[in-house]
């Protein structure tokens, strides 16, 4: 169980106030002689905890989880935090002019309830002081609930109230009397920063729903202090620290803090001195704080004019410009006299067929990747040749008279050892079974997870008929791509391309090291880096193809500027294409009929680390953003009033409690709530390849063995829990993704427009 620093701090300052006021009970019916009532009073204290928590439970178990199979998580998230902040305001205020009275009339009525011998006004009393308390407690962990799993909170939410009940303990056997109005003083300024950090959270909702545009971070201090650090996660918890954030996050933080806060020293006599005149503001005070608020938005105003990178984006060795998140393109076509501007669309790579050629390409990038995850002892084993059955290559055991294969496809007559999978697992690493392994032979000083790599991707391959359609759909986008920017820019650009893994079909040599070398040798004075994946993952793009890039330019010494341009899935231009495509699918169903639509993502655990960056991958939140931006132009097209948008991975969703369908778990919820048709459509890669031929399908629980799973037009139609299944191709809409990369090319340009305009 992971352990969540908020909810246990959330918890202690909650527990503090209730426990505290309970104690002055117990102790009151104590002093007026009737130690007999606490038990009493401890009811009170009971039924409040039982009534907070069934409320919690009823939430979550019911409200979250419809707000959640209903696709509205962000909503979800975005009204508890209003809510959580309106009446963490109002409470503070209202507690810091009504202690006093509060705590008098409480008194004056277990006085009144032990005169007249009422035991159930002691509990009431007691229930009503401390169920609001448990209210607010709840109101907190229902804005946690999107981030967290429940038993993540109620557990660390157990150890901040055990520390509470200590405290006060300590605290009531130490003094007979507590100052309750410099305890809510205290506290109330702590929840006044909570609320602002709240906000915060807030502005990332609204991003999510497409109210606000993605941005890129005013600054990155996680190198000072990581987020996921002890003191990282206390600070976040306590104050609201966040190592990189946006500039609508930093004025919504910094503006509440201004008005609430202001308010609350004002409230507290802070700017006010009493004299014989009366109360006199206190000009140094004042001025203190106002000068600390302007220079405070004067560092948010200045970092705003030269953001750090973006989503999925880091500076490396080259000094880059922004990213693009679908901002407007700079009106000149020209550019900037004397400059000459290089572009270099890189791309993931597949090559068309598995064979004895690519399969070094494959081998190279699952060394790179090794590498990059830290997994570099796995190179180190060498047991021989791997091989596999080619007959029966998905047996689970060993077949009598096995057809041995190896990885370039020589066969081998043996003998050799079944060992299933010939490297340990690890997380993150592709899993491999059904090999053999043979002493010597060709495999002999090559990693044994090399060949077991290969061999998956022949596995794969195998399933497609050993034809991969996307290298195709990727050279229609790349084609449209250089077109568009050739036409715009007069044919003033210097274009290369280049494909991390090489699909080795092409005449020239397309990788990354001679792409790069082909953009040196034009002289460009500025190069604009795009990764044509519609997301940036750091652990596919920053921490390894983005890294390879930059190390090919120090190679051919390149001392230009290199530009980044950003992920063309979060462009406006992205989510109206694809609303119009996915749209157009949809109509193939009657306008009557209850459809489930799933827009399925490649997909990663919801909870994976940046491996270059001390972060939580990127990859996850361009995700949602993508989802909500697609989600909401769908709702501005006629689609059938019956239609249930989700969104769904692909891979890496299993846990049920990540908050995130899979596509069994969306089978499951589309069962349960009655519809009969889904709709699957895989629209974050570009083309038909294995991850959405063989990966996607086999997510649905299709057999390997009676593969291919699709038909013509590359879908495929089944029936699960009584609900009638299509998962179409990934191969629409080109023009879109092509225009939504120029989109971002572009932007990735405005610096040297800026650069002309100024001088």
């Amino acid at each position: 169980m992971a352990f969540v620093t908020e909810a246990a701090l959330i918890a202690l300052r909650e527990g503090l106030e209730a426990l505290l006021i309970t104690g002055i009970l117990l102790g009151l019916v104590s002093r007026l002689g009737r130690p007999d009532v606490r038990k009493h009073v401890w009811a009170g204290f009971g039924a409040a905890v039982i009534a907070s928590v069934g409320a919690g439970w009823l939430i979550y178990e019911h409200l979250f989880t419809a707000f959640e199979e209903g696709g509205y998580g962000a909503w979800f998230e975005l009204v508890a935090i209003l809510l959580a902040v309106g009446t963490l305001t109002y409470m503070v205020f209202w507690m810091w002019s009504h202690t006093t009275q509060v705590l008098s009339e409480a008194k004056e009525q277990v006085r009144e309830a032990l005169t007249a011998g009422s035991v159930a006004t002691i509990v009431a009393i007691t229930f009503l002081s401390v169920v609001r308390e448990g209210l607010e407690t709840v109101l907190f962990y229902a804005t946690l609930a999107t981030e967290h799993a429940m038993l993540d909170l109620l557990w660390s939410g157990a150890v901040g109230f055990a520390v509470s009940a200590g405290l006060v303990y300590l605290v009531l056997r130490a003094s007979r009397h507590v100052n309750l109005q410099r305890f809510f003083q205290v506290t109330g300024a702590f929840l006044l920063v909570v609320a602002a950090m709240l906000l915060t959270h807030a502005v990332e909702a609204l991003t999510e729903l497409g109210f606000l545009a993605p941005q890129a971070a005013l600054w990155d201090t996680s190198w000072l202090l990581a987020p996921d650090s002890v003191l990282g996660r206390i600070l976040h918890a306590a104050v609201g620290y966040t190592a990189a954030p946006t500039l609508y996050q930093a004025l919504a933080y910094l503006g509440y803090l201004a008005i609430a806060g202001g308010a609350f020293l004002y409230q507290q006599g802070f700017f006010t001195t009493a004299t014989t005149q009366g109360r006199q503001l206190r000009p140094g005070r004042v001025g203190a704080v106002a000068l600390a608020l302007v220079l405070a938005f004067s560092t948010v105003g200045m970092a705003a004019q030269d953001p750090v990178e973006g989503l999925g984006t880091a500076a490396t060795g080259h000094d880059h410009g922004p990213s693009a998140h679908g901002d407007e393109a700079p009106t000149g076509e020209e550019l900037p006299d004397d400059a000459t501007v290089g572009v270099m669309l890189r791309s993931h790579g597949e090559p068309l067929e598995y064979n004895a050629t690519t399969y070094v390409e494959f081998a190279e990038f699952t060394r790179n990747l090794l590498i990059q995850l830290g997994f570099e002892e796995l190179l180190a084993i060498d047991q021989g040749t791997v091989l596999v059955d080619e007959d029966r290559p998905h047996a689970n055991e060993p077949r009598p008279m096995p057809d041995y294969m190896d990885a370039w496809l020589e066969h081998h007559a043996g003998p050799a050892t079944y060992v299933g999978s010939p490297v340990p697992d690890r997380q993150q690493v592709p899993a491999v079974d059904g090999m053999y392994v043979m002493p010597g032979g060709p495999g002999l000083g090559e990693p044994d997870i090399l060949e077991a790599a290969g061999l998956g991707a022949w596995k794969d391959y195998r399933q497609m008929e050993n034809a991969s359609q996307m290298h195709e759909a990727k050279t229609e986008v790349l084609d449209r791509i250089e077109q568009t920017l050739d036409e715009r820019f007069d044919g003033e650009l210097v274009v290369e391309r280049a494909h991390h893994i090489r699909p080795m079909v092409d005449p020239r040599d397309e990788s990354v090291s001679a792409s790069a070398e082909q953009l040196v040798e034009a002289d460009v004075d500025v190069i604009v880096d795009a990764y044509t994946s519609h997301l940036h993952s750091d652990i596919m793009n920053e921490c390894m193809k983005e890294k390879a890039f930059h190390e090919a330019l120090d190679e051919h010494g390149y001392e230009g500027r290199v530009l980044e341009a950003g992920p063309s899935g979060l462009t406006d231009t992205f989510a109206q294409g694809m609303a119009d495509a996915i749209a157009d699918k949809l109509t193939a169903y009657p306008q009557s009929e209850d459809v489930w639509l799933s827009l399925t993502h490649h997909g990663a655990d919801p909870d994976l680390d940046s491996q270059c960056r001390d972060r939580k991958d990127p990859y996850v939140n361009q995700t949602m953003a993508m989802f909500a931006n697609v989600e909401a132009a769908l709702d501005n097209r006629s689609l059938a009033p019956n239609t249930s948008i989700h969104q769904v991975y692909g891979a890496g969703a299993d846990d049920p409690d990540d908050g995130i369908y899979s596509p069994t778990e969306a089978v499951e919820n589309a069962s349960k709530q009655g519809h009969e048709l889904l709709l699957d459509v895989p629209y974050e890669l570009p083309g038909d390849g294995f991850d959405n031929l063989v990966n996607h399908r086999l997510s649905y629980d299709l057999d390997p063995r009676q593969a291919p799973h699709y038909d013509a037009d590359y879908q495929t139609h089944l029936t699960r829990q009584n609900v009638e299944i299509t998962i179409t191709s990934s191969a629409f809409g080109h023009e879109t993704r092509a225009q939504a990369q120029v989109d971002t090319i572009v932007d990735a340009m405005d610096p040297l427009f800026e650069t002309e305009t100024d001088t």
